[in-house]
Parts: C-alpha cells; sequence; structure tokens
C-alpha cells in the first residue's frame, strides 16, 4: 500500500459513488412499499441494471481517471491466506445450521443475488475502502467504511424488503446491527488480504446461496 495522500478528487468520488448506492436502495426499497415482491425483483432489470451501472462507474473512475490497476483495488490473490481460516469455518459451518431451512432457488433470484454478492464487495471494500485508505492511511479506514457499509441497509431495514419480512423495528435495529458487524469484519479481512475474491466468496456462503444451489439441484434428480 502506498503513502496515504490527500486528494480531493478521490473522496469526491467515494461520496459520489456512495450517493449513487444509496440511491439505488433507495429505489428498491419504494418497490417494496409498492407491492414488488423480491423475487420478482431479484435478476429482472431494475435489479441488475443499478447494479452494473455502479460497477461499469467504479471500473471507469479507477482505470481510466484513477489509472489504477485491478489488483490495487482487490482484483488479486490474497496477501495473506491464515486469516482466511476462522472466517471461512464461521461462514461455513454456520451456514450449515441453517441447512434445514433450505429452499429451490428461482434462476433470476440465483443470478440476482450473487451480483448483489459481487456488486457489495466491489463497492465497499475494492473502492470505496481502497479509496479512503490511499487517502488517509490504512490504520482506520476499515472502521469508516465497514459503518458506511452497514448504513447503506438502512433504506432496506426500515422500510423495504428487510422491514417487509418482520415488520418490526426491533428486528431492523437487530439486522442493522449485524450488517455494521459484519462490515466490519469484512473490512478488516481485506485490510489484511487486500483481495476481494475471498470475500465474495464469504458473502455469498454468508447469504446461503450454496445451500439453496444445492436443494435446488438435489430436487432436479
Amino acid at each position: 500500500m502506498e503513502k496515504p495522500v490527500f486528494n480531493r478528487r478521490r473522496v469526491s468520488w467515494v461520496i459520489l459513488v456512495y450517493i449513487l448506492a444509496f440511491a439505488v436502495v433507495l429505489y428498491w426499497s419504494w418497490l417494496a412499499l409498492k407491492g414488488v415482491p423480491s423475487d420478482k425483483l431479484a435478476g429482472s432489470w431494475p435489479d441488475i441494471l443499478p447494479q452494473v451501472s455502479l460497477i461499469a462507474i467504479i471500473f471507469l473512475v479507477q482505470l481510466f481517471v484513477e489509472k489504477v490497476e485491478p489488483r490495487s483495488f482487490g482484483f488479486c490473490l490474497p496477501k495473506n491466506w491464515w486469516v482466511l481460516i476462522l472466517p471461512f469455518i464461521f461462514f461455513f459451518g454456520s451456514s450449515l445450521l441453517n441447512i434445514n431451512w433450505a429452499r429451490e432457488i428461482k434462476i433470476s433470484v440465483f443470478i440476482g443475488g450473487t451480483l448483489l454478492v459481487i456488486t457489495e464487495e466491489i463497492l465497499f471494500r475494492g473502492f470505496i475502502q481502497n479509496e479512503l485508505e490511499r487517502t488517509f492511511g490504512i490504520r482506520n479506514m476499515w472502521i469508516i467504511a465497514g459503518i458506511l457499509f452497514g448504513l447503506w441497509h438502512v433504506p432496506a431495514d426500515f422500510w423495504g424488503y428487510q422491514f417487509l419480512h418482520k415488520s418490526s423495528y426491533l428486528y431492523s435495529f437487530g439486522q442493522l446491527a449485524m450488517q455494521i458487524g459484519g462490515g466490519l469484519w469484512a473490512c478488516a479481512i481485506y485490510k489484511k488480504t487486500r483481495s476481494v475474491y475471498p470475500l465474495i466468496l464469504f458473502h455469498w456462503i454468508g447469504n446461503n446461496y450454496h445451500i439453496h444451489l444445492f436443494y435446488t439441484i438435489k430436487n432436479l434428480f
């Protein structure tokens, strides 16, 4: 990691991209309030297009404006493999506790959910955390990035799909606390590994997509 240098342009990009990402989750929450079922949204154009647009903006900024190599914002193998052992045991082990909760999953939901995992890791670890560290230093910016990740879920937690799932503000605050905690842990892992690849895998496992996929394939035979 190079020595941090304050750059107003980088900070502006982070703010702009975060606002755009927040607008996306506001839009999805508005669709929830309009009565669009989550399984109808997942994998549809209103789901996929905003995510692809965010990823495209990030790559345009990094590759053509900031002119940095992909490996400098997480597209590389982990620099520290040992730090991945405990998270893997935790995410894979905890997911097995939910095996009885597994259900068949539509291909559109699977695609939309997998894309969301990839988008979140590129957005918050590969871009926001990375740019904050390049600007302010690597020591504490993982905390800011982790909190921003949790706060990004506020619309979904308090009036979007997450809230409508239980219609309980106590549940919403619990979800928000879990998301901030998970964001902090993910950002701490990225700080040590400098790679988004294992975080995409952990996030995907944490959302139980592997269990749903296994259950779906099993029922085909």
